[in-house]
């Protein structure tokens, strides 16, 4: 990758908007992998249920 001089930072790479935008991505998986554990819980007590 390209070195940088150490006082030559990028505004973008440093601001608190991108770091935020990074967290979300996993906020949202997090939020995705929940929903699909709470559908399958569901989906197993409706098939137990409609299976009697």
């Amino acid at each position: 990758m390209e070195q940088r001089a150490p006082g030559s930072s990028s505004a973008a790479a440093n601001s608190p908007a991108a770091k935020t935008s990074h967290r979300n991505v996993w906020v949202v998986t997090a939020y995705a992998i929940t929903g699909l554990a709470v559908f399958g819980v569901l989906a197993y007590y409706l098939s137990t249920y409609l299976a009697r």
